[in-house]
């Protein structure tokens, strides 16, 4: 029998970004609430979530089933700075792919990328407040509010 993408994910599991242990305990420690918004499954991803034992650091989650526009439309993040009752101005998305980086700029929210596989383009990297190969080389600009949020 030949599995699905969704079942190979979900037996193997996903590695995460470098840094993403240190940046989360920071920003915890500093009271920034923090939410999910993936374009996956809630199954999926609360999975890989729970496996890495970081769900616990997010007080709201936005995923596939919650949204009807997918990125580039900026729906998933302005439902999550709802959840947080944050304004989009005041928030921050870290994302990985060109289309995530699109829906941060169309949602009006700073945008930090950690390229993953495919690297976006020239263009929208420079959207970017900046871009860095790891999670935690992102906690300078949360001590030292270079982020001007």
């Amino acid at each position: 029998m030949v599995k699905t993408t969704e079942q190979v994910l979900l037996e193997r599991g996903v590695d995460l970004k470098v840094g993403v242990y240190p940046l989360l305990t920071h920003l915890k420690a500093q009271g920034y609430p923090m939410a999910v918004a993936s374009s996956s499954t809630r199954k999926r991803a609360e999975k890989i979530l729970t496996d890495h034992h970081i769900l616990d650091f997010f007080s709201a989650t936005v995923f596939a089933e919650d949204i009807t526009h997918s990125k580039p439309h900026p729906e998933i993040f302005l439902k999550a700075c709802d959840a947080l009752m944050v304004q989009p101005g005041d928030a921050v998305v870290f994302e990985d792919s060109e289309n995530g980086i699109k829906a941060a700029c169309n949602a009006g929210i700073p945008v930090i990328c950690i390229p993953d596989m495919k690297e976006p383009s020239s263009k929208w990297l420079a959207q970017c407040r900046g871009v860095y190969d790891r999670l935690d080389q992102c906690i300078p600009l949360f001590e030292s509010n270079l982020l001007s949020i």
